[in-house]
């Protein structure tokens, strides 16, 4: 009996570990925004490891994020500058201070520079050209090209107040945030508790 409940033990581990990593993949998957097939296909490869193996890279997929630079139209393109950003949850781009160098989006048709403009996330796939050199702040610096399969662009996130006001702050009046001592109370100022007496 022994042996046999081994040999059960020694089948369904790595049974279960392959169920795990088969969730775990289509749960990743399904929280990202690019599509899942793209997602499968892209290869998720260290930035630097692009920047320093391009040529082993070209015409590969890859996946990768950041911030927009600048956005311009050409004739038939976009191109778009990108400040590289390692991907955390759902692949969107974390800190800037993460980055890794920049790379070009070229989009064949028309983006707008007002939508995708300056500091808005993207993560995007796209397949490798090669590998350019632009002058920045008049340094040649190096930056990865690619061909745009699909961009998606974040949402911008906007401060939360909530409903009662902004955060607290000591100069205003506590309850009543948003209306300092001096604000035009028609019938009076509001009751003020004992410790403002």
């Amino acid at each position: 009996m022994k042996p046999a409940n081994r040999c059960k033990e020694g089948i369904m581990h790595p049974l279960k570990t392959l169920c795990l990593i088969a969730v775990a993949t289509l749960f990743t998957i399904a929280c990202s925004p690019i599509s899942g097939q793209l997602h499968k296909e892209a290869l998720k490869v260290d930035f630097e490891n692009l920047m320093g193996e391009t040529d082993r890279y070209k015409g590969e997929l890859v996946l990768l994020g950041g911030y927009i630079i600048e956005t311009r139209v050409l004739p038939h393109e976009t191109r778009m500058t990108v400040l590289q950003a390692p991907l955390g949850f759902e692949d969107r781009p974390k800190s800037k201070d993460k980055s890794k160098g920049r790379f070009i989006l070229i989009q064949e048709g028309y983006l707008d520079p007002q939508v995708y403009e300056k500091n808005r996330a993207i993560t995007a796939v796209g397949t490798v050209l090669g590998k350019t050199t632009e002058n920045v702040d008049s340094h040649p610096f190096p930056i990865l090209t690619l061909k745009a399969k699909q961009i998606y662009l974040w949402p911008k996130e906007e401060a939360y107040y909530p409903a009662y006001g902004p955060p607290y702050n000591p100069f205003w009046d506590y309850p009543f945030y948003g209306r300092p001592f001096g604000y035009p109370y028609p019938y009076g100022p509001p009751y003020q508790p004992y410790w403002y007496w």
